[in-house]
């Protein structure tokens, strides 16, 4: 169990990543970009690259339930541009 990494949320946009030391045996959470004081740290429980209509199942299929993300929450056609990018880089 990890009690700190267990009490991240998820994003599909999140502003923190995890990496597993495997010499040290820890798992370390970094920012991926700047966070603001109060601002809640996320990290990716899927696969960020999927599309929005994939990473909404596995997240309804797997976790039980549906992402709101600023990501996800985006308009359709801002959302289609979006997992483009995804695929592209």
């Amino acid at each position: 169990v990890y009690a700190m990494g267990s009490r991240f949320n998820h994003s599909c946009a999140p502003n923190a990543n995890r990496c597993w030391i495997q010499s040290r045996q820890v798992e370390v959470f970094y920012a991926t970009q700047d966070i603001f004081a109060g601002e809640e740290l996320c990290i990716y429980y899927i696969d960020i690259k999927a599309s929005f209509a994939e990473r909404q199942a596995v997240l309804r299929d797997g976790f039980d339930f549906l992402c709101k993300c600023e990501a996800c929450d985006l308009p359709e056609a801002a959302r289609r541009r979006s997992d483009a990018l995804r695929v592209e880089y």
